[in-house]
Protein backbone atom coordinates (compact mmCIF):
# COMPACT_ATOMS: atom_id res chain seq x y z
CA UNK A 1 0.00 0.00 0.00
CA UNK A 2 1.46 3.56 -1.15
CA UNK A 3 -0.70 6.19 -0.64
CA UNK A 4 -3.88 5.95 -2.41
CA UNK A 5 -2.02 3.02 -4.49
CA UNK A 6 -2.70 -0.04 -3.97
CA UNK A 7 0.42 -2.84 -5.52
CA UNK A 8 -0.78 -6.51 -6.18
CA UNK A 9 1.72 -8.81 -7.55
CA UNK A 10 0.76 -12.23 -9.83
CA UNK A 11 2.91 -15.71 -10.03
CA UNK A 12 2.02 -17.81 -12.92
CA UNK A 13 2.38 -21.33 -12.44
CA UNK A 14 4.13 -21.04 -15.84
CA UNK A 15 5.40 -19.00 -18.31
CA UNK A 16 2.62 -17.03 -20.49
CA UNK A 17 2.54 -15.86 -23.82
CA UNK A 18 2.22 -12.30 -22.83
CA UNK A 19 1.22 -10.35 -19.97
CA UNK A 20 -2.04 -10.91 -17.85
CA UNK A 21 -5.15 -8.62 -18.77
CA UNK A 22 -6.19 -7.72 -15.19
CA UNK A 23 -9.03 -5.25 -14.14
CA UNK A 24 -10.49 -4.08 -10.93
CA UNK A 25 -14.34 -3.33 -11.69
CA UNK A 26 -14.43 -3.98 -14.78
CA UNK A 27 -11.67 -1.06 -15.45
CA UNK A 28 -8.10 -2.35 -16.96
CA UNK A 29 -5.13 -2.24 -14.89
CA UNK A 30 -1.65 -2.36 -16.63
CA UNK A 31 0.76 -5.14 -15.58
CA UNK A 32 4.61 -5.43 -15.84
CA UNK A 33 7.09 -8.68 -16.22
CA UNK A 34 8.88 -9.07 -13.44
CA UNK A 35 12.35 -10.29 -13.87
CA UNK A 36 11.13 -13.72 -13.16
CA UNK A 37 9.16 -14.75 -16.13
CA UNK A 38 6.37 -16.04 -14.04
CA UNK A 39 5.89 -12.68 -12.16
CA UNK A 40 3.76 -9.96 -12.79
CA UNK A 41 3.27 -6.61 -11.01
CA UNK A 42 0.94 -3.61 -11.02
CA UNK A 43 -0.82 -0.89 -9.23
CA UNK A 44 -4.33 0.88 -8.89
CA UNK A 45 -5.60 3.64 -7.80
CA UNK A 46 -7.68 3.33 -4.54
CA UNK A 47 -7.75 6.41 -2.97
CA UNK A 48 -8.68 7.46 0.78
CA UNK A 49 -12.52 7.71 1.40
CA UNK A 50 -15.06 6.72 4.57
CA UNK A 51 -16.41 3.80 4.92
CA UNK A 52 -16.13 0.18 3.27
CA UNK A 53 -16.06 -0.85 -0.80
CA UNK A 54 -16.11 -4.45 -2.40
CA UNK A 55 -14.05 -4.28 -5.23
CA UNK A 56 -14.22 -7.02 -7.96
CA UNK A 57 -10.64 -7.92 -9.61
CA UNK A 58 -10.58 -10.44 -12.19
CA UNK A 59 -7.25 -11.74 -13.80
CA UNK A 60 -6.99 -13.63 -17.37
CA UNK A 61 -3.97 -15.03 -18.62
CA UNK A 62 -3.08 -17.97 -21.99
CA UNK A 63 0.13 -20.07 -21.32
CA UNK A 64 2.16 -20.75 -24.54
CA UNK A 65 0.09 -23.20 -25.52
CA UNK A 66 -3.00 -20.95 -25.62
CA UNK A 67 -4.67 -22.58 -22.69
CA UNK A 68 -6.60 -19.97 -20.75
CA UNK A 69 -6.38 -19.57 -16.62
CA UNK A 70 -7.94 -16.88 -14.57
CA UNK A 71 -9.30 -15.71 -11.46
CA UNK A 72 -12.03 -13.83 -10.17
CA UNK A 73 -11.96 -12.02 -6.47
CA UNK A 74 -14.40 -10.15 -4.53
CA UNK A 75 -12.36 -7.95 -1.72
CA UNK A 76 -13.73 -5.83 0.85
CA UNK A 77 -11.74 -2.74 1.72
CA UNK A 78 -11.48 -0.10 4.24
CA UNK A 79 -8.42 2.61 4.84
CA UNK A 80 -8.05 2.72 8.60
CA UNK A 81 -5.65 5.73 8.33
CA UNK A 82 -7.20 8.11 10.54
CA UNK A 83 -9.32 5.88 11.85
CA UNK A 84 -11.01 2.54 13.03
CA UNK A 85 -13.77 1.15 11.54
CA UNK A 86 -15.70 -2.14 10.84
CA UNK A 87 -14.99 -4.16 7.48
CA UNK A 88 -17.34 -6.76 6.99
CA UNK A 89 -16.28 -10.00 4.22
CA UNK A 90 -18.10 -9.98 0.80
CA UNK A 91 -20.41 -12.56 1.42
CA UNK A 92 -20.80 -11.16 5.32
CA UNK A 93 -19.81 -14.04 7.34
CA UNK A 94 -17.23 -12.18 8.70
CA UNK A 95 -17.12 -8.53 10.72
CA UNK A 96 -13.75 -7.38 11.01
CA UNK A 97 -13.23 -4.82 14.19
CA UNK A 98 -10.49 -2.26 13.74
CA UNK A 99 -9.80 0.11 16.72
CA UNK A 100 -8.63 3.26 16.67
CA UNK A 101 -5.37 2.55 18.40
CA UNK A 102 -5.06 0.25 15.19
CA UNK A 103 -5.49 2.66 12.73
CA UNK A 104 -2.73 4.56 11.10
CA UNK A 105 -1.18 6.38 8.43
CA UNK A 106 -1.16 3.66 4.85
CA UNK A 107 -3.20 1.17 7.18
CA UNK A 108 -5.64 -0.63 4.75
CA UNK A 109 -7.77 -3.27 6.15
CA UNK A 110 -9.02 -5.51 3.33
CA UNK A 111 -10.48 -9.02 3.77
CA UNK A 112 -11.51 -11.60 1.11
CA UNK A 113 -12.39 -15.58 0.98
CA UNK A 114 -9.96 -17.76 -0.12
CA UNK A 115 -10.43 -19.23 -3.35
CA UNK A 116 -10.84 -23.31 -2.84
CA UNK A 117 -7.50 -24.18 -4.84
CA UNK A 118 -5.44 -22.06 -2.32
CA UNK A 119 -6.44 -23.17 0.77
CA UNK A 120 -4.02 -24.12 3.50
CA UNK A 121 -4.36 -28.31 3.94
CA UNK A 122 -6.52 -29.36 6.85
CA UNK A 123 -9.35 -26.25 6.43
CA UNK A 124 -12.31 -29.07 7.03
CA UNK A 125 -13.90 -28.09 3.99
CA UNK A 126 -15.04 -24.75 5.39
CA UNK A 127 -14.21 -21.54 3.97
CA UNK A 128 -11.06 -19.46 4.47
CA UNK A 129 -10.58 -16.08 4.87
CA UNK A 130 -7.57 -14.08 4.51
CA UNK A 131 -7.40 -10.56 6.46
CA UNK A 132 -4.89 -8.17 6.38
CA UNK A 133 -4.46 -4.53 7.58
CA UNK A 134 -0.75 -2.60 6.52
CA UNK A 135 0.72 -5.50 4.49
CA UNK A 136 2.79 -6.94 7.85
CA UNK A 137 1.17 -10.58 9.47
CA UNK A 138 2.45 -8.54 13.09
CA UNK A 139 -0.10 -5.47 14.18
CA UNK A 140 1.27 -3.53 16.91
CA UNK A 141 -2.68 -3.45 18.42
CA UNK A 142 -5.25 -6.33 18.47
CA UNK A 143 -8.27 -6.23 15.77
CA UNK A 144 -11.53 -8.37 16.29
CA UNK A 145 -12.53 -10.97 14.60
CA UNK A 146 -16.34 -11.91 14.73
CA UNK A 147 -17.94 -14.82 12.39
CA UNK A 148 -21.07 -16.31 11.78
CA UNK A 149 -21.36 -19.33 12.93
CA UNK A 150 -24.11 -22.34 13.60
CA UNK A 151 -25.06 -23.49 16.91
CA UNK A 152 -25.00 -27.33 16.28
CA UNK A 153 -21.20 -27.76 16.44
CA UNK A 154 -18.67 -27.20 19.32
CA UNK A 155 -16.77 -24.26 16.87
CA UNK A 156 -13.85 -21.98 16.79
CA UNK A 157 -11.60 -19.75 14.86
CA UNK A 158 -8.51 -20.77 13.89
CA UNK A 159 -5.31 -18.79 12.23
CA UNK A 160 -2.98 -20.76 10.03
CA UNK A 161 0.92 -20.59 11.35
CA UNK A 162 2.61 -20.54 8.02
CA UNK A 163 5.92 -20.72 9.60
CA UNK A 164 4.49 -23.98 11.77
CA UNK A 165 2.58 -25.35 8.64
CA UNK A 166 -0.38 -25.98 11.04
CA UNK A 167 -3.71 -24.26 11.80
CA UNK A 168 -3.93 -22.41 15.43
CA UNK A 169 -6.68 -22.65 17.78
CA UNK A 170 -7.33 -19.10 19.14
CA UNK A 171 -9.30 -18.11 22.28
CA UNK A 172 -12.79 -17.52 21.37
CA UNK A 173 -15.49 -16.15 22.45
CA UNK A 174 -19.59 -16.79 21.83
CA UNK A 175 -22.40 -13.94 21.86
CA UNK A 176 -25.36 -16.07 22.08
CA UNK A 177 -27.35 -13.32 21.06
CA UNK A 178 -25.88 -12.79 18.00
CA UNK A 179 -24.95 -16.20 16.79
CA UNK A 180 -20.77 -14.37 16.42
CA UNK A 181 -17.84 -15.91 17.62
CA UNK A 182 -15.08 -13.71 18.36
CA UNK A 183 -11.58 -13.62 19.19
CA UNK A 184 -8.66 -10.88 19.50
CA UNK A 185 -5.81 -11.34 17.29
CA UNK A 186 -2.58 -9.68 16.66
CA UNK A 187 -1.75 -11.53 13.95
CA UNK A 188 -3.31 -11.44 10.60
CA UNK A 189 -3.24 -13.85 7.61
CA UNK A 190 -5.72 -17.01 6.80
CA UNK A 191 -8.40 -17.66 9.53
CA UNK A 192 -11.68 -20.40 9.41
CA UNK A 193 -13.56 -21.73 11.70
CA UNK A 194 -13.58 -25.12 12.58
CA UNK A 195 -13.68 -27.79 15.18
CA UNK A 196 -11.98 -26.86 18.22
CA UNK A 197 -10.85 -28.26 21.97
CA UNK A 198 -13.78 -27.35 24.76
CA UNK A 199 -10.36 -25.03 26.19
CA UNK A 200 -10.39 -23.22 23.27
CA UNK A 201 -13.92 -22.20 23.66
Amino acid sequence: VFSDFLEFEVTSSEGLRENPAFTVDEAAVPVEQQAAETEFRGTFSFPSQEGERVVDLSLQGFDRAGNEGGLQQLVALRWMDAAGGRLNSPDLQLLVNVPNAAAGPGNLALVYRVPESEVPPGSEGRPVYFVDLNGDPMIDHPISLNFLAPSQAVLGILRWDEAAGEWEELPTTVDQDSGRLSAAVDKLGPFRLGTVGLQSR
